[in-house]
């Protein structure tokens, strides 16, 4: 018997509904994968972003925009860490969750005014990356799933040739000079940044920083802390040091990113790196150098950060220059040193402590709680306790999971 088979034949009309009907539910799924999770977009031939329409967002919620180099381990690490401790006091750390309790054993301001926090501003990240490092942070926000955090990302490779004609053998690396490009680096419609480096550690809430800017001359456009170290003598031969006290650090900085467009800045620290290169003697040259020699020699440039602002874990703070008292501040509490004493009143409260050292923060042992020695009275701060009390309220955010942040 021969089996005939007929093809089924169905209706034009029919046949482009059935088509439209796939394509539909195939649209209809991708957009629900879409909004689940946030993918990487390219922005332009070098840069990426995590989240949609960036700009509609940027326009209708101004953000706070951080600058920061993130390249392989431990600085990866750091990043993440210093990223929930600004988390934490913008006052976006679950409360009540289990395995999310803050535990840090030195004095607190557990005793003064709760007051109610403002809604926290959001913040866009702009992160120079190799692509290790872009992969693992796109991995990590996706399964965070922050809110009001966006982030833009800039290839490592496209920004180092830039900076390397400026190296040689007296350059202190790419990745410090690489400060000096942001206003380049930076595409996206925005005036001001706050540059920082990862080996860092809020006690306040950085919007305190960010509103700042709002402080600014008109022709103040980098904002900076001097160092508290005595100046050293001998370091450079080269005119302009120190700059009116010992030169700002430049760990943290207030960029007016719009103004140092209008002034030139890309000739202006090309032609001052040359001009140290070829003086420089006893000194490796860094951003910092570069930073401090133009400042010098155009200080009305300048808005100087108080010096809680940026207080540098190294060398011989000079504690008259900053008597400062580290003591953790919750979230929720006011800016207080608990008592009103003639003491209390020349005290200040770290806002930011900057770990400078050979050791970063991730290569620290971490605190043996059996045997450590808080601090527990209202004073300036020595070193030794200063350096105690950052490793163990880095490691106290460090060991806090993604999860325990909105």
């Amino acid at each position: 018997m021969q089996l005939t088979v007929h093809r089924l034949q169905l209706p034009r009309k029919l046949q482009r509904a059935l088509v439209f009907g796939i394509v539909l539910a195939t649209c209809c799924l991708w957009i629900q994968v879409f909004l689940r999770k946030r993918v990487v977009n390219p922005i332009a031939g070098n840069e990426w972003s995590l989240g949609t329409d960036l700009g509609n967002i940027i326009h209708k919620y101004p953000p706070i925009n951080l600058a920061i180099y993130v390249r392989e381990e431990p600085n990866l690490m750091q990043f993440y860490t210093l990223l929930k401790n600004i988390l934490y006091y913008q006052g976006r750390k679950k409360m009540n969750t289990s395995g999310c309790l803050l535990s840090v054993q030195t004095i607190s301001n557990r005793g003064c005014p709760t007051v109610k926090l403002p809604p926290p501003n959001p913040l866009l990240l702009h992160l120079v990356v190799d692509e290790e490092s872009r992969l693992n942070i796109t991995r990590t926000f996706n399964d965070w799933k922050l809110v009001n955090v966006y982030v833009i990302f800039y290839e490592y490779k496209r920004y180092k040739s830039l900076v390397e004609p400026y190296g040689g053998s007296k350059s202190i690396g790419e990745a410090g000079m690489m400060k000096l490009l942001w206003p380049e680096i930076i595409k996206v419609p925005t005036t001001k940044i706050i540059l920082l480096d990862t080996d860092m550690l809020f006690n306040r809430n950085i919007t305190e920083l960010w509103n700042m800017f709002d402080d600014f001359k008109s022709t103040q456009m980098i904002g900076g802390v001097f160092e508290q170290t005595y100046y050293r003598k001998g370091l450079i031969t080269s005119p302009g040091f120190p700059i009116l006290k010992s030169g700002i650090n430049t760990g943290m900085l207030l960029l007016h990113i719009e103004r140092m467009r209008k002034m030139k800045w890309s000739e202006l620290w090309r032609n001052t790196t040359k001009i140290l290169l070829a003086k420089a003697t006893m000194m490796s040259i860094g951003d910092q150098a570069v930073f401090n020699q133009i400042l010098y020699r155009n200080p009305t440039y300048l808005y100087e950060i108080p010096c809680e602002w940026n207080y540098v874990l190294f060398g011989n703070p000079n504690p008259v220059r900053c008597p400062i008292v580290w003591m953790f501040k919750l979230f929720d509490k006011e800016n207080c040193l608990l008592a009103a004493t003639s003491q209390t009143r020349e005290l200040r409260l770290a806002g930011l402590v900057h770990f400078v050292s050979q050791l970063k923060p991730e290569e620290l042992d971490q605190p043996d709680h059996q045997n450590l020695r808080p601090v527990s009275r209202i004073k300036i701060f020595s070193m030794e306790e200063m350096q105690r009390t950052f490793k163990e309220v880095y490691y106290a955010f460090r060991k806090l999971s993604f999860k325990c942040f909105l």
